[in-house]
């Protein structure tokens, strides 16, 4: 039923997007008006060098921000130095008493089914019971710390013990994760420290982007690696898969605790449409969160026949206070400037088959289409 419902969607999608604008009734739209009763058209700006050259700046400015005002956010680290597992109810541990058979879980030296045989599991209390010494406080303990105390109390009867511990299964602590991974999961935390990258590629690693198609041939969702979600306590961060750097360049590999939940969103409201006079019209993914003009159109296969490509709008925050973008891709340096061009989320390249005079009415017919596109994910969840 969901698939049905997608391709329906879909045929809606692809027909509706197909050559907007090629028949228009514009008499049937509603525009906005002014005070003065004339169309609010949106200012039109022309790709060119200068552009280009004034969006590369605006990133940097932002970049530049960013690194300024970063504040690591609290209770994170990505430091392994020191780090240490703390022991937890229903871990198991393996106790060795050296020169002290007798000391060891009996069944250690019988051929044992499992490491619950051979090893003492911690119970809800926290305790494990041990010959000579009974109840043994272990949890929210280290293995140096339970060594110690095992030690202590053991040389009342073995004369200088030498012990050892450590933990066999570790069972009380795991992280989630859910969301745009190849297996949504479940993962143990271990005496080795387990960062936010370890924990995804557990899970088999993100779904990855390109323009791979589904089972209905529309362009599949992937994963929105740039803003990977961790959950700690209520409090959530966002962590860039991509560098896994902090804007000021230090490391956002977190170490994970337990409880932590990590959420690899998927790419729906971070995609690029293509409408208009094309041959493949649609929603194409960013690659790490990257897509040029030049690119977009030819995810599209292109301006078809009765296209004009002097008129290759990028129209960006469509739904509120639109900014439109022109190229004329018959003019000489128009490659070089579509490779230059950097698309955003959401953004939608509109190629069409003359110039516009009403961007209002273009926006109310291609409106329905895209909101309907950005819905699909939730009606067939």
């Amino acid at each position: 039923m969901k698939k049905l419902l997608f391709a329906l969607l879909l045929t809606a999608l692809l027909s509706a997007c197909s050559a907007p604008g090629m028949h228009m009734d514009e008499s049937s739209l509603s525009s906005e008006l002014n005070g003065q009763g004339k169309v609010m058209q949106p200012h039109v700006q022309i790709i060119d060098v200068q552009l280009i050259q004034q969006e590369m700046r605006a990133l940097q400015a932002q970049l530049s921000d960013a690194r300024v005002h970063y504040k690591k956010p609290v209770g994170f680290t990505a430091k392994r130095v020191g780090y240490q597992y703390i022991i937890g109810s229903q871990d198991v541990l393996r106790i060795i008493v050296w020169n002290h058979p007798e000391l060891n879980n009996p069944a250690s030296t019988q051929s044992a089914a499992s490491i619950y045989d051979v090893g003492f599991t911690v119970d809800q209390q926290g305790n494990i019971y041990y010959p000579y010494i009974g109840l043994a406080k272990v949890a929210g303990k280290t293995t140096d710390q339970v060594r110690a105390i095992l030690t202590k109390k053991l040389a009342t009867y073995v004369k200088k013990p030498q012990v050892n511990v450590v933990v066999m299964a570790f069972n009380s602590q795991n992280i989630n994760i859910i969301g745009a991974v190849q297996s949504p999961s479940v993962v143990p935390v271990t005496n080795v420290p387990l960062t936010v990258l370890n924990a995804v590629t557990k899970a088999g690693g993100p779904i990855s982007c390109g323009n791979n198609t589904d089972a209905q041939g529309s362009v599949a969702l992937c994963a929105d690696v740039q803003k990977v979600a961790v959950t700690r306590g209520g409090k959530t961060v966002y962590v860039n898969l991509n560098t896994l750097r902090s804007p000021a360049g230090s490391s956002e590999n977190w170490i994970l605790k337990n409880g932590d939940v990590i959420n690899v969103p998927n790419n729906n409201q971070s995609r690029i449409f293509v409408l208009g006079a094309v041959n493949k019209p649609g929603p194409f993914n960013m690659v790490d969160g990257k897509m040029t003009l030049q690119q977009a159109l030819g995810n599209a296969a292109g301006p078809n026949m009765l296209s004009n490509p002097a008129y290759t709008y990028v129209i960006r925050n469509y739904q509120n206070n639109p900014q439109i973008y022109l190229l004329d891709a018959h003019s000489a340096d128009a490659l070089i400037l579509a490779s230059r061009f950097a698309l955003k989320p959401q953004d939608v390249v509109f190629i069409s088959n003359s110039k516009i005079a009403n961007f209002n009415a273009v926006l109310n017919q291609i409106l329905p289409t895209l909101n309907t596109a950005t819905s699909i994910k939730f009606l067939t969840n």
